[in-house]
């Protein structure tokens, strides 16, 4: 089972980098045919909640990206769950910007950090269970897509599988979120 999850992961990270390869071309072809496009905001703050995914990676929480061209940001996120235990999580993340539909702006993203997550251990001779608690590396890869309300302020929706190789349990998780355009260029 292991052995099928590594080989799933390389193949999602390969289709993520032909994905990013040809896209960028794309996205090249758009933006040099439209001058006009605006620029990307310096700094989006995002406030968030989980709307589903995996019990393990419900959770509240914030981002604050940093627009490092029209196309890619780097992305700064805490979150706090409250099911199983009181659990942190933390990572940094690339944002990659594709070409725009309209008013929807949507991306993939990729992301790395830390998070707090339970082992139940089985100790026979007692007959109970314990739970040790851990901290442990946390990879991310998704997408999702940002609508401007305003000039201000928009709306965020983001999708990603968690954890795939990592030690910390494997999930997915949906969030929905609230974005303050704090700086423009």
């Amino acid at each position: 089972m292991m052995k099928t999850q590594g080989q799933v992961g390389v193949v999602l990270w390969l289709v993520l980098l032909l994905t990013i390869s040809g896209v960028r071309a794309f996205a090249q072809t758009v933006e040099s045919a439209r001058p006009d496009a605006p620029a990307a905001p310096s700094i989006e703050a995002t406030a968030f909640a989980s709307a589903g995914g995996s019990d393990s990676s419900s959770r509240a929480g914030g981002t604050i990206a940093f627009a490092l061209s029209r196309t890619l940001a780097v992305e700064a996120e805490v979150g706090y769950r409250r099911l199983e235990m009181a659990a942190f999580a933390t990572s940094a993340n690339l944002l990659y910007g594709l070409p725009r539909a309209r008013w929807i702006a949507p991306y993939i993203a990729s992301g790395i950090g830390m998070e707090q997550y339970e082992t139940p251990r089985s100790i026979p001779e007692l007959g109970a269970v314990v739970i040790d608690k851990n901290i442990g590396l946390s990879l991310s890869l998704g997408a999702g897509v940002k609508v401007p309300l305003t000039e201000r302020w928009g709306l965020r929706s983001d999708v990603r599988w968690l954890n795939p190789w990592g030690k910390t349990p494997e999930g997915w998780r949906i969030y929905n979120g609230v974005t303050l355009l704090v700086k423009k260029h």
